[in-house]
């Protein structure tokens, strides 16, 4: 329990029954994503059955779509006034901030670029590759570089591993996973 309520008024210990998932804890993600599917809904924003992270729904007659990753997401609308509506609707349910047009932008590593004039968008992650790079640049083998990471038909086993103690150390050391997270 937290402080202050350890105990009742005749020094019973008080045991708290959570009704609510509490921010932080392994099954927020699943709660929020729950609560935050069903008030969509509600605005007839649909859940893709490919993406469940992409909603669609239309606004006077006209396609719309929101993208959601853990608690940031991206209204794609035809109009300034249909995509304004969808977030005022979701700003009537939820305390969220407006970070403004992805335009050009970034999300989830990802530069946006777009081109009115010739009515295109540009995804790029060349900057996050390069801060990946800068960030393991010391774990890498330098100037070599490559189109593909490895040979795609490499079998791999156990036998490949360190060999001896000094390999172990060597490789406890290089950052496997956080490399492969970043991925």
């Amino acid at each position: 329990p937290p402080p202050g309520f350890n105990t009742d008024e005749y020094g019973e210990p008080i045991v708290l029954e959570v009704h609510g998932a509490i921010y932080g804890l392994p099954q927020s993600p699943r709660a929020f994503h729950k609560s935050f599917s069903a008030n969509l809904e509600k605005m007839e924003l649909v859940a893709s059955f490919a993406d469940c992270c992409l909603y669609t729904g239309w606004r006077d007659g006209r396609r719309v779509a929101m993208i959601i990753y853990v608690d940031d997401f991206v209204i794609k609308a035809p109009t300034k006034p249909i995509a304004d509506a969808v977030f005022q609707g979701v700003e009537k349910i939820y305390d969220i901030k407006d970070l403004g047009n992805l335009d050009p932008g970034r999300m989830l590593a990802v530069d946006v670029k777009r081109d009115r004039t010739t009515n295109t968008m540009e995804y790029s992650q060349q900057p996050y590759s390069f801060e990946i790079l800068d960030k393991f640049n010391h774990f890498l083998i330098p100037n070599k570089k490559r189109s593909t990471p490895m040979d795609e038909d490499l079998q791999l086993s156990a036998e490949d591993g360190p060999k001896g103690e000094v390999e172990r150390a060597e490789m406890k050391d290089f950052p496997v996973r956080e490399i492969l997270g970043c991925l």
